[in-house]
């Protein structure tokens, strides 16, 4: 009577049972224990890699907003040039008109010699030094050929 039945088995068969089932345990904790580290080592590697994207966006927006500020300075140079290019424009244009002003009063003033020197022969070599001091002034007043 050492053998007494429990479950319809013997103790040893119970313990051999239980036995059986607690290797079958052991087995498949190691098996999930492998899996949980290989899940691990697998979400370890994502997050690294989310960290690389992370850092390389990073590193394009900063490169983009570079470019950006790079851009507007330029621009900024760009219309700077622009303004002094138009301020000497339209300062040759006021100098072009007074010119331009100055030489029809000279032509006014010869029209009205030519007309004296008709009617008054004497007053001819008055009219010839008028109108040299007048062509030195013209040449004076008009700009360069180039």
């Amino acid at each position: 009577m050492d053998n007494f039945t429990v479950n319809g088995g013997t103790t040893a068969e119970n313990t051999q049972a239980s036995d059986v089932s607690l290797g079958v345990t052991v087995v498949l904790l190691s098996i999930m224990s492998e899996r949980l580290d290989r899940i691990d080592a697998t979400l370890e590697t994502m997050l690294t890699v989310q960290r690389d994207l992370q850092n390389t966006q990073l590193n394009l927006q900063t490169t983009q907003l570079n470019l950006q500020s790079s851009q507007l300075l330029h621009q900024q140079r760009v219309d700077q040039q622009l303004e002094a290019i138009l301020a000497v424009e339209r300062d040759l244009q006021e100098r072009q008109l007074r010119q331009q002003d100055e030489l029809d009063r000279i032509i006014r003033i010869v029209d009205r010699l030519v007309g004296y020197s008709i009617s008054s022969e004497s007053d001819r070599l008055d009219l010839e030094e008028k109108m040299t001091a007048l062509e030195r002034r013209v040449r004076r007043l008009e700009p360069p050929e180039q």
